[in-house]
């Protein structure tokens, strides 16, 4: 009778030690389910404020560019062509980039003018003074338009090798574009791009004399800068086919710094059909 008393209670031990191991698993998995299921909730809440930010930021700067280009500094004769701010919105930091496309060299205009698959050496030259210049491979598409992204002209990995984190590097995007309409803002545009964009059209001492001009006459029209020039009617012409002194196209970079990664968005806001304005919109 002892005998099997004591076989019944190891029975009964050797079972509840079962049912614990048993619970401990389940509950083991339990919490790993909640904590999955938590990090889960924490990353969606955090693309939610991102999204919304993004949007936010795009809505409110974007149409307000060239506003927020020339506002910029106003003990500048010149006016940037990219200034950079900051913002905090849900607890999300936010860099905002804004740009004018009409102040660098475009890759289309640059297409009409030497051909599609030859502009690989200007876009080089246009990266001579670059810390970290980017490999350039041509994908261009077909039809009046080849390049609409710098996917098609550049080779990297990151985002950020595009759009640099330091304010004060300037990036291979600084003085390239695949948008607006190929003319260049002489009022704007540094001295490499208007150089690379003009040539065949100012010679080296025409270009000294307008950059001296601008920085004389900040709120010069292109009418004024070609008589300061003394073009003749065709190189008038010429000139007015090439340079514009206003933009209509501008970009806008936003960066949102979440707990584990960068969100990187890019606008860019141009004139659409019927006289309104079109956004097309990059995501990485």
């Amino acid at each position: 009778m002892h005998r099997l008393r004591r076989k019944r209670s190891g029975f009964v031990l050797l079972m509840a030690l079962l049912v614990l191991a048993v619970a401990g698993t389940l509950l083991a998995a339990s919490a790993r389910y909640s904590s999955a299921r938590a990090l889960q909730a924490g990353a969606a809440m955090e693309e939610l404020q991102v999204r919304w930010g993004t949007i936010s930021c795009q809505a409110v700067c974007l149409p307000q560019a060239e506003q927020l280009l020339s506002a910029a500094d106003v003990r500048e004769a010149i006016t940037p062509v990219t200034i950079r701010r900051t913002v905090e919105l849900g607890g999300v930091n936010f860099q905002l980039v804004v740009s004018d496309e009409q102040s660098k060299a475009n890759a289309n205009a640059l297409a009409r003018k030497y051909g599609i698959d030859l502009i690989a050496p200007h876009l080089e030259r246009l990266q001579s003074s670059l810390r970290r210049p980017l490999q350039i491979i041509l994908r261009p598409n077909e039809g009046i338009r080849p390049y609409a992204s710098f996917e098609q002209l550049f080779a990297f990995e990151h985002p950020s090798q595009l759009i640099l984190p330091d304010p004060h590097e300037e990036s291979p995007v600084s003085s390239v574009t695949c948008w607006g309409t190929g003319l260049i803002n002489f009022k704007r545009a540094q001295l490499p791009v208007i150089r690379q964009g003009l040539a065949g059209l100012l010679d080296e001492g025409q270009l000294r004399k307008l950059m001296e001009f601008r920085s004389a006459q900040p709120d010069c029209t292109l009418e004024e800068a070609i008589k300061h020039l003394q073009f003749d009617d065709k190189k008038a012409q010429a000139a007015r086919a090439a340079m514009t002194d206003s933009s209509r196209c501008h970009s806008l970079w936003v960066i949102a710094q979440g707990r584990t990664r960068a969100f990187y968005r890019l606008y860019v806001g141009y004139p659409g059909t019927g006289g309104g304005s079109a956004v097309g919109s990059f995501a990485w």
